[in-house]
This record gives C-alpha cells, sequence and structure tokens, in this order.
C-alpha cells in the first residue's frame, strides 16, 4: 500500500511539535521554552491520569478541510487546511495563565515555520489564525490554530 502524500505530511506535523521539548533548538541558538508531553491526531478524552504520565502540554491536529485546484497539464493544487489544539495548566495558583498560552503557542509556531516545506512535501504553509478555547476554567486553558498546506499533486500521489 502506498502512503498518501497527506498522510505523510500530517505524519511530518505531528513529528514536528514532538520535537517541542525544553532542551531542543527551535532556531539557531535559541531553545524552545516548553516540552509537549502528547501529541495525537484525534482527540480521545483526556484524564487525570494521562497528565501525570504524559505531562501538561497536550496536542491534538485535526485535518478540517482540502481544496482542489486543477492546474494546466493534469496535477492538482490542493490546499489542506489543519487544526492544531493544544492545552496546558498552571501548576501554581500565581501563574499567568495567558502567560503559559502564548508560551507555548510561540513553541508550535516556531516548530510549524522552521520547516515550511515540510521535508519538500509542500509548497508552503501558512498560519492563517489563532483563539483560546472556551470555557476552560483556571489553572486549565488551551488554544486553537489553524494552518493551511499548500502542495501539488499528480493524481495517483494524493
Amino acid at each position: 500500500m502506498t502512503t498518501l502524500k497527506k498522510e505523510s505530511i500530517m505524519a511530518r506535523i505531528e513529528a514536528r511539535i514532538r520535537e517541542i521539548k525544553k532542551n531542543n533548538i527551535a532556531y539557531n541558538e535559541v531553545k524552545y521554552d516548553n516540552s509537549v508531553g502528547y501529541v495525537d491526531r484525534q482527540f480521545k478524552n483526556i484524564t487525570q491520569q494521562d497528565i501525570n504520565q504524559h505531562g501538561i502540554n497536550w496536542v491534538v491536529i485535526n485535518e478540517i478541510a482540502e481544496k482542489w485546484n486543477p492546474l494546466v497539464g493534469g496535477p492538482f493544487e490542493n490546499k489542506l487546511q489543519i487544526q492544531i489544539v493544544a492545552f496546558t495548566q498552571a501548576l501554581q495558583k500565581d501563574d499567568n495563565l495567558g502567560t503559559i498560552m502564548n508560551s507555548l503557542q510561540k513553541d508550535i509556531m516556531l516548530a510549524m515555520l522552521k520547516d515550511v516545506e515540510l521535508g519538500n512535501m509542500c509548497s508552503y504553509l501558512v498560519p492563517v489564525s489563532n483563539h483560546p478555547v472556551d470555557n476552560m476554567i483556571f489553572p486549565y486553558g488551551g488554544f486553537v490554530m489553524y494552518f493551511d498546506i499548500t502542495y501539488v499533486t499528480q493524481g495517483f500521489d494524493i
């Protein structure tokens, strides 16, 4: 069975997010500020036991939509829209949850922009928007980031 190009792209994104660890270099000599404890491509009910086992920063990657455009000569340009949902937790009562969320958002953005062609699998990756998750209760917080990924395919390598 041949791996779909879209599946390879999603796996590359998952790998980029998994690299977010405090001791890893984000770019040049700059290190990430956070470590992501859990990454998945489907949402599961997160329990306190899961948090204790995997750490406090969780990321779920979802496909949102695809838009195909035919190009001259037979190939297609595909715009794949993805959603990255991230959850974090303030560990101390006096921690600023907004600052913690902004720091994790920055690390995810750095990881994504570090490889905008996703290993030459796409033409480009563009951040589109970001917003906080509604109805989060301190000490938990979350945000959603949206990205567009554009790539060209020749019929069978979709």
